[in-house]
């Protein structure tokens, strides 16, 4: 019999075992891997880039399956930059084999992209896993939904003095109606006091609207008839506490007695407040994208002063001196205002350049006086004496639109090409460019505002 050396021994042995470190390495990762394997996710619907429009219900079917129990699943739908556009149902199956069956209902507005996703997140006790699938969703076109108008007797807005700011309000009664796509017309809120502005906001279906003396700001539900918020004006002796007013994308801002301005959100919860600038009161305000601006008259009846502040930080981003004691901003683009300044009885048109900060002057408008405007861009439309201008910055025209009397108010619908006129208590539309009005609707008050509700 022949006996294997020890040498030789101890080589097979360590043979051995490193040939079974390596099975149980290798049986190792292979049951790590096999940990960490990712769910089967199948969709039955919607099918590979479905189209669905605004309002759609989709019906989403999938079978799950994975070698580890499913604690969580999450649906939505996403844009293509993986922003959340519609939330869905979260389910909890405790499984490793489960069916989806759910819908989700298509009631943003505001998408803009026809491309989107259908996102599926699978939690396990590890770790989660995202899937998506494509789904197409058109847009909705923007459409005027509702006309709002406001009448109630004319109140005195307040004048500017030398060294006060006065203002005769009495408490009028105001009526807000709804004008339905038919025609028909009805009250849905009212309210007894003076009456600086309103605003409609489209996204959030709601109407705001300013006093200055006996009421504040209110935010009221179109949809619901309701108020839904109050930022009552507080005490400032004989003068307006609130002295001007704008709104724009779910914000409005006022003008305040001491020389500051405010800035809300829809909710009625304050954003921003300006610093106190001394010796004097902003008339005008307009709230853009990404700043507030507004035309700051002093007491000592210089002209006024053009204040930008950004939004909604509130510090002051620049000023400027205007050439005249009064001027009407209005939008032009995403990186510029209009600035249309009454020098001496000529108004003047200047475009101001956020990003450049750059006061440049465009050419005269009329040496008629302005007041009311409405539009925005190179169609934008200016209550006169006479009647309705009709001014185009691009080619700097003006010209006489309407040459009627008694206008107290106009509203432009860019998308319907139409411009709404209150003359007393009755309103009229024209289908631009026709001088004719294409109706008219008579109310029991005179028109104080024209506002319009779009569906986004």
């Amino acid at each position: 019999m022949k006996f294997l050396s020890n040498k030789h021994s101890q080589s097979i042995l360590i043979y051995l075992i490193t040939s079974l470190l390596i099975i149980l390495i290798f049986e190792a990762c292979k049951k790590e891997k096999n940990q960490f394997d990712e769910p089967e996710v199948k969709i039955l619907s919607p099918s590979e880039g479905e189209v669905f429009k605004i309002y759609d219900t989709v019906f989403i079917k999938a079978r799950v399956q994975h070698s580890r129990n499913i604690l969580k699943a999450t649906l939505s739908i996403t844009d293509t930059d993986l922003k959340r556009i519609e939330g869905g149902p979260t389910l909890f199956p405790d499984t490793t084999v489960f069916t989806i069956d759910t819908y989700i209902i298509l009631s943003n507005r505001y998408v803009q992209e026809t491309e989107n996703y259908l996102l599926i997140e699978i939690e396990d006790d590890n770790e989660a896993f995202n899937f998506w699938y494509n789904l197409r969703i058109v847009p909705l076109d923007k459409e005027l939904q509702n006309i709002l108008v406001i009448t109630g007797a004319p109140d005195n807005p307040g004048i500017i003095h030398q060294s006060h700011f006065t203002a005769d309000m009495t408490g009028n009664l105001n009526r807000l109606y709804k004008i339905s796509s038919s025609g028909t017309y009805s009250k849905i809120n009212e309210w007894t006091s003076e009456f600086i502005g309103g605003y409609t906001d489209s996204k959030f279906r709601l109407f705001y609207s300013s006093g200055s003396i006996e009421s504040g700001i209110s935010g009221f539900d179109i949809e619901q008839n309701i108020t839904r918020w109050n930022v009552p004006a507080q005490s400032a002796g004989s003068i307006p506490y609130f002295t001007t007013f704008d709104g724009y994308e779910g914000k409005v801002a006022v003008g305040i007695y001491d020389g500051s301005v405010e800035c809300y959100d829809q909710n009625g919860i304050i954003l921003m407040k300006t610093v106190k600038q001394p010796g004097g009161r902003f008339s005008t305000i307009r709230i853009f994208d990404k700043w507030v601006v507004g035309v700051f008259n002093p007491f000592d009846g210089t002209n006024a002063k053009l204040y930008i502040f950004n939004n909604p930080a509130g510090n002051l981003y620049d000023i400027m001196n205007l050439p005249g004691k009064s001027a009407k901003l209005i939008p032009l683009d995403l990186k510029q205002m209009l600035v249309i300044v009454d020098e001496s009885g000529n108004n003047e048109a200047y475009t101001y350049n956020f990003v450049q900060k750059q006061f440049n002057y465009l050419h005269e408008v009329t040496s008629d006086p302005l007041y009311r405007s409405t539009g925005l861009g190179n169609d934008i439309f200016f209550i006169s004496e006479g009647g309705v201008k009709w001014y185009r910055a691009n080619i700097g025209s003006t010209v006489d639109y309407l040459q009627i009397d008694s206008v107290n108010s106009i509203a432009y619908d860019a998308v319907g090409s139409t411009l709404f006129v209150g003359r007393g208590n009755i309103l009229y539309s024209y289908s631009l460019p026709l001088t004719t009005p294409s109706s008219s609707i008579a109310f029991p008050e005179e028109i104080k505002e024209i506002s319009l509700l779009y569906n986004k």
